[in-house]
């Protein structure tokens, strides 16, 4: 049960940056880490009439970008925690490497934290898209939702303060769960609200066919062109004019 497929839907109230809806399908993998997905964006960028969808691959802490024709190319690549060390700062690279262990845990994880909380209660079992579930309802504090992450946890003490303290500055209180939970104590669908001073913002997931989802690979390197190497060549035109 490494992987599954998803269908996500993220809406940011007007009045934040990149309001609107976004929605997002394809296939998850965990241990290690795998997407395929295609994002639509129904919010500003729409607006904008940059409205077509995207896809994106992430295998091996790399992202592959669907750039339809970048110098010939289809794929653009960017390696995340490369490109923190070529930057050469020590706290970003362990920052994205934290990220991506973040980025690590499964569902079943993910749940864990949630169903060892205090506020969650049982609301009964029923059918969702066909599946038998049981249904969990309540919320995290900031506190309890921070606190297994390995991204907040890298920072040093007086960081993870500050993080926190702007986090309750934005006047968010916490994250509001609804749950529904198959025999295998994974999630079926899962929604996440956190309600700011703009409106709630709000996170909707849907998994099916767990463990049964084809091998996310990447794209093949002739069709690819390393972003990274184009950033450092613009970088080097750039002083060499200075």
């Amino acid at each position: 049960m490494k992987s599954a497929k998803v269908t996500m839907t993220m809406s940011v109230p007007d009045g934040m940056p990149d309001n609107g809806e976004t929605k997002m399908t394809g296939t998850m993998a965990w241990n290690p880490t795998a997407l395929d997905m295609t994002m639509s964006d129904g919010g500003a960028k729409a607006k904008s009439g940059d409205d077509e969808p995207k896809r994106m691959i992430w295998v091996d802490g790399v992202a592959y970008m669907d750039m339809g024709d970048f110098e010939g190319k289809k794929w653009g690549k960017l390696d995340l925690k490369a490109a923190a060390k070529e930057a050469g700062d020590e706290e970003m690279t362990k920052a994205v490497t934290a990220g991506l262990d973040d980025a690590e845990q499964d569902p079943a994880q993910q749940l864990a934290m949630f169903l060892g909380s205090p506020n969650v209660k049982h609301l009964g079992s029923g059918q969702v898209d066909g599946v038998r579930a049981e249904h969990y309802k309540g919320s995290l504090t900031v506190e309890e939702g921070l606190k297994g992450a390995k991204t907040v946890n890298a920072l040093k003490p007086e960081d993870r303060e500050k993080l926190l303290a702007n986090v309750k500055k934005s006047g968010i209180k916490g994250y509001d769960y609804d749950v529904w939970v198959n025999s295998d104590d994974l999630p079926v669908r899962m929604t996440v609200d956190v309600k700011t001073p703009l409106g709630t913002v709000s996170t909707s997931a849907s998994y099916s066919d767990y463990g049964t989802t084809t091998a996310i690979k990447a794209p093949p390197a002739a069709e690819t062109t390393d972003l990274l190497t184009i950033l450092k060549e613009a970088a080097g035109r750039g002083r060499s004019s200075i």
